[in-house]
C-alpha cells in the first residue's frame, strides 16, 4: 500500500508526461515552476511580458508553435441570468489562441480556440470535470453564456476527460483567450506593458529541430526583445541580473509544476524508504 501510494505520487509529479500527442516534442521557455508569477518592474526571464512572447513566437525558427499562459487575478463566474446568486471561483488560465493547437488537444464537444480568438472574442473552453460538476454534462452547455467578472462569455467547447491542463497537480476549469485580459481586469493592459512579466511559454519543436537548437536560438531572441526597450541604469541592471539568471529552455513533456521543485527531494526520499521496506519483505518471503 505504501509503495503504491508513494509511487503514484512520484509518477504524477516527476515521471508522467502530459496526456497530449508527442509530448517529447514540447519545450518550456523560462522557469517551469513560475506558473502563477507576476512582476512589475525590470523584465524577468523566468516568465515574460506579452510583447516579449510575441517576439519569441514570431521570431523563432525551431518551433512549429509557441503558446503563452498566465494566471488570472481571479474569476467571478455566474450563469447567465443569475445576477443575485453567489459567484463561483473556478481555476482558470489565460492562454494564447494557439494553446490547444500547440498541445494538439482537440475538443470533446464544440471546438477549441482558433486564430480568430486572438482578438477580444469573449469565449471560453471548459474542462470535462467542470462541465460535469457545473453543467451536469449537458451538451447544451456549449453555446451557452456565462458571466466572468461581469463580461458575458460564450462557452465554445469542452476538453477530453484526460486533459486537465498543462500544470501538473492543478486541474484547470476554464481557459480564456489571453487577449480578453484587459476586459476582465480594467486596472491595466498587460498586453502592451513590457514592465509586467506574468507569462510562461511552451513550444513544440518543428520537424527536424532539436532542443539544442532551441537553447541556442530562443534566449538570443528574448534577450534582444528585452534589451531593445531598456536604456541607462535599467539596461545595466538587467544585464547584471541576466548573467546570474539566464533564460531557461528545458524539455516540456512533463508540463509546468510549482510543486515539483518543492517536493521532489522529499518524494524521492520516501520512495527510497519504501524500496528498502520492499527489500526487507522480499528477504522475509525468501527465508520462509
Amino acid at each position: 500500500g505504501a509503495n503504491t501510494t508513494i509511487f503514484t505520487l512520484l509518477n504524477a509529479l516527476l515521471l508522467q508526461p502530459l496526456p497530449v500527442p508527442h509530448a517529447a516534442q514540447l519545450v518550456t521557455i523560462g522557469d517551469p515552476a513560475a506558473v502563477h508569477s507576476l512582476w512589475h518592474g525590470s523584465p524577468a526571464t523566468d516568465y515574460v511580458s506579452y510583447p516579449v512572447y510575441v517576439d519569441i513566437r514570431d521570431g523563432n525558427h525551431v518551433f512549429s508553435g509557441v503558446y503563452a499562459a498566465g494566471s488570472p487575478a481571479g474569476l467571478d463566474v455566474r450563469l447567465q441570468g443569475d445576477a443575485t446568486g453567489e459567484a463561483e471561483h473556478p481555476r482558470g488560465r489565460l492562454v494564447s489562441a494557439n494553446f490547444f493547437s500547440v498541445l494538439q488537444v482537440p475538443a470533446l464537444i464544440g471546438r477549441v480556440f482558433s486564430g480568430n480568438d486572438e482578438t477580444t472574442n469573449p469565449v471560453a473552453v471548459i474542462s470535462h470535470g467542470y462541465w460535469q460538476r457545473r453543467f451536469g454534462g449537458e451538451r447544451s452547455a456549449v453555446g451557452s453564456t456565462i458571466t466572468i467578472n461581469r463580461v458575458p462569455v460564450t462557452i465554445i467547447g469542452v476538453t477530453p476527460p484526460s486533459f486537465t491542463g498543462d500544470i501538473v497537480g492543478e486541474a484547470t476549469d476554464v481557459w480564456l483567450p489571453i487577449t480578453l485580459d484587459p476586459a476582465l481586469y480594467t486596472r491595466e493592459n498587460r498586453l502592451i506593458d513590457r514592465s509586467v512579466s506574468w507569462l510562461v511559454l511552451m513550444g513544440r519543436l518543428a520537424p527536424g529541430a532539436t532542443l539544442a537548437q532551441a537553447r541556442a536560438e530562443v534566449p538570443a531572441i528574448e534577450l534582444r526583445s528585452i534589451r531593445a526597450h531598456l536604456t541607462g541604469s535599467d539596461l545595466t541592471e538587467f544585464d547584471r541580473d541576466y548573467q546570474t539568471d539566464p533564460t531557461r529552455v528545458d524539455p516540456g513533456a512533463r508540463g509546468f509544476s510549482a510543486q515539483r521543485p518543492v517536493y521532489r527531494t522529499a518524494v524521492l526520499l520516501l520512495m527510497a524508504g519504501v524500496g528498502l521496506v520492499i527489500l526487507v519483505v522480499c528477504a522475509n518471503v525468501s527465508n520462509l
